[in-house]
Protein backbone atom coordinates (compact mmCIF):
# COMPACT_ATOMS: atom_id res chain seq x y z
CA UNK A 1 0.00 0.00 0.00
CA UNK A 2 1.38 3.37 -0.90
CA UNK A 3 1.42 6.45 1.64
CA UNK A 4 1.13 9.64 0.74
CA UNK A 5 4.53 11.25 1.25
CA UNK A 6 4.81 13.96 4.66
CA UNK A 7 4.13 17.76 4.75
CA UNK A 8 7.89 19.09 4.07
CA UNK A 9 9.74 15.63 3.17
CA UNK A 10 12.73 16.02 2.00
CA UNK A 11 13.18 19.57 3.88
CA UNK A 12 16.13 20.48 5.79
CA UNK A 13 15.61 21.30 9.91
CA UNK A 14 18.32 23.00 11.91
CA UNK A 15 18.94 21.69 15.07
CA UNK A 16 21.14 24.34 16.94
CA UNK A 17 21.70 23.12 20.59
CA UNK A 18 25.10 22.38 22.14
CA UNK A 19 23.65 19.30 23.62
CA UNK A 20 24.70 16.48 22.00
CA UNK A 21 21.97 14.22 23.69
CA UNK A 22 19.24 16.55 22.44
CA UNK A 23 20.27 16.72 19.02
CA UNK A 24 21.01 12.73 18.71
CA UNK A 25 17.33 12.61 19.59
CA UNK A 26 15.76 15.19 17.52
CA UNK A 27 17.84 13.41 14.96
CA UNK A 28 16.14 9.80 15.44
CA UNK A 29 12.65 11.47 15.88
CA UNK A 30 12.67 12.91 12.43
CA UNK A 31 15.25 11.24 10.35
CA UNK A 32 12.64 8.12 9.79
CA UNK A 33 10.53 10.41 8.05
CA UNK A 34 12.40 12.08 5.03
CA UNK A 35 13.53 14.98 7.24
CA UNK A 36 17.27 16.06 6.13
CA UNK A 37 19.00 17.23 9.50
CA UNK A 38 21.71 19.75 9.49
CA UNK A 39 23.39 20.70 13.20
CA UNK A 40 24.95 23.18 14.76
CA UNK A 41 25.83 23.73 18.51
CA UNK A 42 26.50 27.17 18.99
CA UNK A 43 25.62 30.60 16.86
CA UNK A 44 28.36 30.81 15.00
CA UNK A 45 27.99 27.73 13.37
CA UNK A 46 24.31 28.05 13.02
CA UNK A 47 25.40 31.24 10.55
CA UNK A 48 27.23 28.56 8.61
CA UNK A 49 25.07 26.35 7.84
CA UNK A 50 22.22 29.02 7.01
CA UNK A 51 24.34 30.44 4.70
CA UNK A 52 25.64 27.36 2.96
CA UNK A 53 22.10 25.95 2.99
CA UNK A 54 18.96 28.04 4.10
CA UNK A 55 16.88 25.39 6.12
CA UNK A 56 13.01 25.63 6.10
CA UNK A 57 12.81 25.27 9.99
CA UNK A 58 15.02 25.63 12.83
CA UNK A 59 15.06 23.67 16.18
CA UNK A 60 16.56 26.59 18.76
CA UNK A 61 17.97 26.25 22.12
CA UNK A 62 17.62 29.74 23.90
CA UNK A 63 20.68 28.71 25.78
CA UNK A 64 23.90 28.40 23.32
CA UNK A 65 27.77 28.77 24.19
CA UNK A 66 28.57 31.88 22.77
CA UNK A 67 25.22 33.64 23.16
CA UNK A 68 21.48 34.19 23.20
CA UNK A 69 18.98 31.91 21.09
CA UNK A 70 16.97 35.00 21.01
CA UNK A 71 20.01 36.86 19.09
CA UNK A 72 20.08 34.20 16.45
CA UNK A 73 16.92 34.11 15.82
CA UNK A 74 16.70 38.44 15.41
CA UNK A 75 19.52 37.84 13.31
CA UNK A 76 18.06 35.28 11.28
CA UNK A 77 15.16 37.65 10.22
CA UNK A 78 17.12 40.30 9.83
CA UNK A 79 18.76 38.16 6.45
CA UNK A 80 15.25 37.58 5.54
CA UNK A 81 14.31 34.38 6.53
CA UNK A 82 11.00 33.50 6.73
CA UNK A 83 10.72 29.65 8.04
CA UNK A 84 9.61 28.73 11.12
CA UNK A 85 11.64 28.80 14.23
CA UNK A 86 10.69 26.53 17.07
CA UNK A 87 12.53 27.70 20.83
CA UNK A 88 13.49 24.21 23.03
CA UNK A 89 12.86 25.72 25.97
CA UNK A 90 12.81 25.04 29.83
CA UNK A 91 10.23 25.58 31.79
CA UNK A 92 10.28 29.18 33.48
CA UNK A 93 13.38 29.94 31.04
CA UNK A 94 11.44 32.69 29.20
CA UNK A 95 10.47 35.81 31.39
CA UNK A 96 7.69 36.23 28.88
CA UNK A 97 6.80 34.55 25.72
CA UNK A 98 6.66 38.30 24.26
CA UNK A 99 10.44 38.52 24.52
CA UNK A 100 10.79 35.44 22.36
CA UNK A 101 8.01 36.29 19.71
CA UNK A 102 9.59 39.66 19.20
CA UNK A 103 12.28 38.38 18.59
CA UNK A 104 10.71 36.12 15.85
CA UNK A 105 9.89 32.68 17.79
CA UNK A 106 7.15 31.60 16.04
CA UNK A 107 6.59 28.76 18.27
CA UNK A 108 8.08 26.50 21.72
CA UNK A 109 8.61 23.08 22.71
CA UNK A 110 9.35 22.04 25.98
CA UNK A 111 12.17 20.00 27.74
CA UNK A 112 12.54 16.92 28.25
CA UNK A 113 11.49 16.46 24.17
CA UNK A 114 9.06 14.00 23.71
CA UNK A 115 10.04 12.40 20.15
CA UNK A 116 6.61 11.95 19.21
CA UNK A 117 5.57 15.33 20.04
CA UNK A 118 8.25 17.03 18.16
CA UNK A 119 7.72 15.11 15.32
CA UNK A 120 3.21 16.16 15.45
CA UNK A 121 4.57 19.75 15.67
CA UNK A 122 7.26 19.56 13.07
CA UNK A 123 4.74 17.56 10.56
CA UNK A 124 2.14 20.39 11.26
CA UNK A 125 4.42 23.06 10.63
CA UNK A 126 5.36 22.22 7.28
CA UNK A 127 1.66 20.94 6.50
CA UNK A 128 1.04 24.89 7.62
CA UNK A 129 3.57 26.45 5.23
CA UNK A 130 2.06 23.90 2.49
CA UNK A 131 -1.35 25.01 2.65
CA UNK A 132 -0.44 28.99 3.23
CA UNK A 133 1.21 28.80 -0.10
CA UNK A 134 -1.95 27.23 -1.91
CA UNK A 135 -3.97 29.80 -0.30
CA UNK A 136 -1.70 32.71 -1.29
CA UNK A 137 -2.14 30.89 -4.92
CA UNK A 138 -5.96 31.27 -5.21
CA UNK A 139 -7.37 34.59 -6.01
CA UNK A 140 -9.15 36.46 -2.68
CA UNK A 141 -12.92 35.36 -2.54
CA UNK A 142 -15.48 38.27 -4.04
CA UNK A 143 -18.80 38.55 -3.02
CA UNK A 144 -21.71 38.13 -5.53
CA UNK A 145 -22.97 40.58 -7.14
CA UNK A 146 -25.57 42.28 -5.53
CA UNK A 147 -25.01 41.17 -2.05
CA UNK A 148 -25.07 43.78 0.70
CA UNK A 149 -22.14 43.96 3.11
CA UNK A 150 -24.42 44.79 6.05
CA UNK A 151 -20.97 45.46 8.11
CA UNK A 152 -17.30 45.37 8.26
CA UNK A 153 -15.80 41.58 8.97
CA UNK A 154 -13.60 41.25 11.67
CA UNK A 155 -11.35 38.27 12.49
CA UNK A 156 -10.69 37.71 15.66
CA UNK A 157 -7.50 35.09 16.25
CA UNK A 158 -7.82 34.85 19.93
CA UNK A 159 -7.42 31.64 22.05
CA UNK A 160 -9.13 32.78 25.57
CA UNK A 161 -12.67 32.09 25.38
CA UNK A 162 -13.14 34.38 27.99
CA UNK A 163 -11.76 37.13 25.72
CA UNK A 164 -13.24 36.28 22.88
CA UNK A 165 -16.29 36.50 23.95
CA UNK A 166 -15.78 39.86 25.56
CA UNK A 167 -14.51 40.53 21.67
CA UNK A 168 -17.84 39.72 20.89
CA UNK A 169 -20.12 41.75 23.15
CA UNK A 170 -17.62 44.80 23.06
CA UNK A 171 -18.09 44.57 19.14
CA UNK A 172 -20.40 41.97 17.97
CA UNK A 173 -23.21 45.02 15.73
CA UNK A 174 -20.01 47.02 14.38
CA UNK A 175 -18.31 43.82 12.69
CA UNK A 176 -19.36 40.85 11.48
CA UNK A 177 -16.64 38.60 13.67
CA UNK A 178 -15.43 35.62 12.70
CA UNK A 179 -13.06 33.93 15.31
CA UNK A 180 -10.20 31.36 15.16
CA UNK A 181 -8.80 30.05 18.12
CA UNK A 182 -5.05 29.45 16.64
CA UNK A 183 -2.27 31.04 14.71
CA UNK A 184 -2.46 28.54 11.94
CA UNK A 185 -6.10 28.98 11.19
CA UNK A 186 -5.96 32.68 11.73
CA UNK A 187 -3.25 33.30 8.88
CA UNK A 188 -5.14 31.22 7.23
CA UNK A 189 -8.66 32.55 7.33
CA UNK A 190 -6.81 35.83 6.66
CA UNK A 191 -5.26 34.76 3.04
CA UNK A 192 -8.21 32.53 2.03
CA UNK A 193 -11.07 35.08 2.99
CA UNK A 194 -9.32 38.84 3.93
CA UNK A 195 -11.35 40.52 6.61
CA UNK A 196 -11.43 44.07 6.72
CA UNK A 197 -10.18 44.16 10.20
CA UNK A 198 -8.02 41.74 12.39
CA UNK A 199 -7.77 41.87 16.20
CA UNK A 200 -4.72 39.73 16.48
CA UNK A 201 -3.15 37.88 20.42
CA UNK A 202 0.10 37.95 20.43
CA UNK A 203 0.22 35.12 22.27
CA UNK A 204 -1.16 32.41 20.21
CA UNK A 205 -0.68 28.46 20.16
CA UNK A 206 0.89 27.12 16.89
CA UNK A 207 2.30 29.66 15.48
CA UNK A 208 2.58 33.32 17.00
CA UNK A 209 1.04 36.41 16.27
CA UNK A 210 4.52 38.00 15.07
CA UNK A 211 4.46 35.65 12.56
CA UNK A 212 1.00 36.47 11.47
CA UNK A 213 2.09 39.82 11.18
CA UNK A 214 5.53 39.52 9.15
CA UNK A 215 3.16 37.45 6.80
CA UNK A 216 0.27 39.90 6.63
CA UNK A 217 2.92 42.52 5.95
CA UNK A 218 4.89 40.67 3.09
CA UNK A 219 2.04 40.79 0.80
CA UNK A 220 0.99 44.08 -0.57
CA UNK A 221 -2.83 43.64 -0.48
CA UNK A 222 -2.97 42.29 2.76
CA UNK A 223 -0.33 44.75 4.55
CA UNK A 224 -3.62 47.23 4.07
CA UNK A 225 -6.06 45.10 6.59
CA UNK A 226 -6.27 47.16 9.79
CA UNK A 227 -4.83 45.26 12.91
CA UNK A 228 -5.56 45.75 16.87
CA UNK A 229 -2.85 43.72 19.10
CA UNK A 230 -4.15 42.23 21.72
CA UNK A 231 -1.60 41.13 25.08
CA UNK A 232 -2.11 40.50 27.95
CA UNK A 233 1.51 40.44 29.42
CA UNK A 234 3.06 43.53 29.98
CA UNK A 235 5.42 44.54 26.76
CA UNK A 236 8.65 46.68 27.16
CA UNK A 237 8.89 49.87 25.40
CA UNK A 238 11.34 47.77 22.97
CA UNK A 239 8.69 45.03 22.25
CA UNK A 240 6.20 47.33 21.68
CA UNK A 241 8.31 49.91 19.03
CA UNK A 242 9.15 46.32 17.23
CA UNK A 243 5.14 45.23 16.95
CA UNK A 244 4.37 49.01 15.99
CA UNK A 245 6.47 48.88 13.13
CA UNK A 246 4.29 46.79 11.40
CA UNK A 247 2.37 48.86 8.85
CA UNK A 248 -0.50 47.12 9.28
CA UNK A 249 -0.86 47.35 13.32
CA UNK A 250 -3.10 50.36 14.09
CA UNK A 251 -3.40 49.87 17.87
CA UNK A 252 -2.85 47.76 21.03
CA UNK A 253 -5.50 46.72 23.51
CA UNK A 254 -4.46 44.99 27.02
CA UNK A 255 -6.60 42.31 28.56
CA UNK A 256 -6.53 43.87 32.00
CA UNK A 257 -8.10 47.25 33.08
CA UNK A 258 -11.61 47.67 31.28
CA UNK A 259 -11.25 45.74 28.21
CA UNK A 260 -14.82 46.54 26.62
CA UNK A 261 -14.19 50.04 26.77
CA UNK A 262 -10.65 49.45 25.03
CA UNK A 263 -12.09 47.15 21.99
CA UNK A 264 -14.91 49.91 21.72
CA UNK A 265 -12.03 52.47 21.26
CA UNK A 266 -9.97 50.57 19.23
CA UNK A 267 -13.01 49.58 17.05
CA UNK A 268 -12.57 53.53 16.03
CA UNK A 269 -9.37 53.08 14.78
CA UNK A 270 -9.78 50.21 12.81
CA UNK A 271 -12.77 51.35 10.38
Amino acid sequence: MSHSPLPGQGKTVLILDDDRVIRKLVEAALTPYGYRIRFAGDIAGGKRVVMDEPPELVLLDLDLPDGSGLEFCRILRSLGFEGLVVAISSYGQLKTRASAFVAGVDDFIQKPIEPAALFEQVKQAFEFESKLAAARAEPPKAGSEGDEKVAPTLLSIEDDPVFGAIIEKALTGRFEIKSVRDGFNGIYAAVVDPPDAIMLDIDLPILSGLHILRHLNAKEELKKIPVAVVSGTALSPEERAEIEGFPSVRVFVEKTGKPIDALQAAFELLI
